[in-house]
């Protein structure tokens, strides 16, 4: 198979047209009207667990509903998901 640099040219000049002729287009379709949400979802506490001071971003690990976290002192709490008890806690802070 032979390369023609005429034919190459002339199907980049026809792809260039088309896009230009594309962009240029003013008959784009209306975007739909977002609907009004009428229910608003209820928003309430299911439990309160106290873990201490935290000065960093909080980072909550869940697996098999239990959640890990971690405070500013050195304490690590697995606690049950649903209920908001402890599973366990340890200090880990030397002292």
């Amino acid at each position: 198979m032979k390369f023609n640099a005429a034919l190459l040219i002339a199907r980049l000049t026809f792809a260039a047209v088309c896009l230009s002729l594309a962009a240029c287009s003013s008959s784009r379709p209306k975007p739909a009207d977002v609907p009004l949400v009428s229910v608003l979802q209820d928003v309430r506490t299911s439990w309160v667990a106290s873990l201490g001071e935290v000065n960093f971003p909080l980072a909550v690990s869940e697996r098999d509903g239990r959640l890990a976290l971690a405070n500013s002192e050195g304490t690590v709490a697995v606690l049950d998901a649903a209920t908001g008890k402890d599973v366990w806690r340890l200090n880990l802070k030397q002292t």
